[in-house]
């Protein structure tokens, strides 16, 4: 009897366990790739972060105010003389600035750069008056404060030093008050514009309160 043939049986390959986890790996990396929004793959650029560079002008729209918060400080440019909107990222058209106060929390540093100069003053309170028909702000007000009529007069006769504040008028309402330490007044004292630009000290005083307040104007020379 011949011999019977028998027919080759063909194995299927079976793929190896490292080489089904390489894959399943790998389609798990690509899953995470498309969650988290690759750029590298979309082509669209990630938007460039805020500098913060030491020195750098603040910003006064929403995210510019939001840094000043926690920074504790303010920097504006005024070396032509006035404080543009478009310098501090507003449109030229927008009618109200933004009113900053930290009184509760602190203060903050302001410093303000002038033709002539700086203006610095720790405070906590900067406010920015403005309306729709200017391209700059009108004035930047912010408040300077003391707890005696002697720290009312050193903050004023610093003014008078630093700023040009006429000082005559200063030591005019200084000497006045001291012989009445227990009176109220508002007074306004002269401009001084040694900065290149004016600054106004408007001292609201009570003898009867423990906190004195000193409103500064900032306003451009017209």
């Amino acid at each position: 009897m011949k011999p019977v043939a028998v027919p080759a049986i063909r194995t299927r390959r079976v793929p190896s366990a490292p080489s089904v986890l390489t894959r399943a790996a790998m389609a798990v990396l690509a899953c995470a790739l498309v969650l988290t929004g690759c750029t590298s793959q979309s082509g669209r650029p990630e938007p460039a972060p805020r500098s913060s560079a030491p020195g750098a002008y603040s910003l006064l729209d929403e995210a510019g105010v939001a840094q000043i918060r926690a920074s504790r400080t303010i920097r504006l440019d005024m070396r032509s003389g006035r404080l543009e909107k478009t310098s501090v990222g507003l449109d030229p058209a927008v009618g109200l600035g933004p009113d900053i106060d930290t009184r509760r929390s602190g203060t903050l540093r302001l410093t303000i750069s002038t033709p002539s100069g700086e203006i610095g003053d720790d405070t906590g309170y900067v406010r920015f008056d403005t309306t729709s028909g200017r391209t700059d702000f009108r004035e930047v007000t912010y408040f300077l404060t003391a707890t005696s009529l002697d720290e009312l007069a050193r903050v004023i006769r610093d003014g008078v030093d630093r700023y040009g504040i006429d000082r005559a008028s200063a030591e005019r309402w200084i000497e006045s008050t001291e012989l009445r330490p227990k009176s109220r007044s508002s007074f306004s004292i002269t401009s001084g514009t040694s900065t290149g630009v004016s600054v106004n000290y408007d001292v609201r005083y009570d003898g009867t309160k423990a906190t004195q307040v000193v409103i500064v104007h900032v306003n451009p020379i017209d």
